[in-house]
């Protein structure tokens, strides 16, 4: 079983004696494509990612490291980013520098010969299952995703506490869940739990006889457990429980005994790229400590050993991460299987 274990500090990964050494020649490595870039008069990079927002204290933690370059981010996944990617190499080249985007759509940008191999110093120490087909995107972040429920109609003694729970006959129409008939963030998180074991076909079929409140967004299925339509929500990921909940919504968070869904957020390079030494500057902080931390404080559990955890998480939180060669190999027989299984 593939997993991660969280908030392992640097200091007892590198040992205390390595850290001084390590610091400063990462921060060489670093400030030799600063300079290239400021020489180059490369004043921006170009990010095409699902939400920028979502980013914003990695972007601020970057830009007060290197404040003569400044992140511009462009909201967009899915098939918007691939036609855009397409339309932009037909017009003559890429007018985004990076792609920042999922295992769904990265791949594609490179299977079209459209991203560099790119592998920084940096993240020499990153596991392999993180690392895109010839390095050409690489995982710096991952969702913290789990089952939530609607704290006036639940008490946290009576929550399911694991997705074997969630089958209880108690809980038949009263869960709220993204349909896994069509390609979604859910269908494509729970295909490592296949990978990894965890669910099977008799899960989903004792899901589907829960006869369970379908919808084709995260954000209505979500919103049907705020209104209380719903008891139980199968998938939120904790960055956006975290914002739900400062809004006031009345849920809380289960981190299943099972172990967390996720989906790692990649990033890559684009061939052509007019700011090319700022792109590969932010690819290569990415997978420093400072950066973990902030993507740790954007709500994302960062892929680097010894990456901080995310305050508010269980300590030692198994995580099963979807990969990219997963989902190309064999999400799509999983979403065969979901058709069948969810066909009323």
């Amino acid at each position: 079983m593939k997993t991660l274990s969280r908030a392992i500090a640097l200091t007892f990964a590198f040992g205390l004696s390595a850290l001084p050494a390590a610091a400063q020649d990462t921060d060489v490595y670093l400030d030799g494509f600063y300079q290239q870039a400021v020489d180059a008069g490369e004043s921006e990079v170009i990010i095409y990612n699902p939400t920028t927002r979502g980013l914003e204290p990695v972007i601020e933690a970057f830009e007060a490291r290197f404040p003569e370059i400044r992140i511009k981010g462009v909201d967009l996944f899915g098939s918007k980013l691939l036609a855009r990617v397409d339309s932009e190499y037909a017009a003559g080249g890429p007018l985004g520098d990076v792609v920042a985007s999922t295992p769904a759509d990265t791949p594609e940008v490179g299977k079209a010969g459209r991203l560099i191999s790119f592998r920084p110093e940096t993240a020499a120490a990153l596991p392999e299952i993180y690392v895109g087909n010839e390095d050409q995107w690489l995982d710096w972040g991952m969702t913290i995703g789990g089952m939530f429920y609607n704290t006036s109609n639940v008490t946290a003694e009576d929550a399911p506490k694991s997705y074997a729970d969630i089958l209880d006959p108690k809980w038949k129409g009263r869960i709220s869940m993204t349909s896994f008939r069509i390609i979604s963030g859910t269908g494509q998180a729970f295909a490592a739990a296949i990978r990894d074991g965890v669910v099977d076909r008799a899960w989903f079929e004792g899901l589907a006889a829960q006869e369970p409140f379908v919808t084709e967004r995260a954000s209505a299925a979500t919103l049907a457990v705020v209104n209380g339509q719903s008891d139980i929500g199968l998938d939120i990921p904790f960055h956006y429980y975290v914002e739900a909940k400062a809004k006031g919504a009345p849920i809380e968070m289960v981190f299943p005994a099972e172990g967390g869904i996720s989906i790692p957020r990649n990033v890559g390079i684009f061939e052509g790229a007019k700011n090319i030494n700022a792109a590969k500057l932010f690819v290569a902080w990415m997978f420093t400590l400072e950066a973990q931390a902030a993507i740790a404080q954007s709500g994302l559990q960062g892929t680097m050993p010894g990456a901080p955890g995310v305050d508010g998480t269980p300590e030692g939180l198994t995580l099963h991460a979807i990969d990219w060669k997963t989902l190309q190999e064999n999400y799509g027989g999983y979403l065969t299987m979901f058709q069948e299984v969810f066909s009323q």
